[in-house]
């Protein structure tokens, strides 16, 4: 048996295992993604559609974790009392806001 080589795989004998496991990674990154450029238009966009799907919802999980975690750590607010005044004065700037994005988009009913 030949040194440095342990049933068919290569063994580095000082390599860092990170970098070992960042290689392994590239090279079925790059095996991927020269597969996926020899499928046809409509197998492409599937595949890559599938692929960022499952990529947005192993984030989402990921974070969803994450706010779990702030939201149980951090205090409820006590219940805010709403002022009439204060409530008058949100309603006013909301009907300026309203009638001012009608005004300027007046222009672009056109197209």
């Amino acid at each position: 048996m030949e040194r440095g080589k342990e049933q068919g795989m290569v063994v580095m004998p000082h390599q860092n295992p990170l970098e070992q496991l960042q290689a392994k990674f590239k090279e079925v990154e790059n095996n991927f993604r020269g597969w996926l450029a020899k499928q046809s238009l409509p197998v492409e966009a599937a595949v890559v559609t599938t692929t960022s799907a499952a990529q947005g919802a192993a984030i989402g999980a990921f974070m969803g974790t994450l706010t779990n975690d702030v939201s149980s750590s951090l205090p409820t607010p006590p219940q805010a009392s709403l002022d009439p005044q204060a409530m008058a004065s949100l309603k006013q700037a909301q009907v300026f806001f309203c009638e001012w994005i009608s005004y300027n988009l007046e222009p672009l009913k056109g197209f």
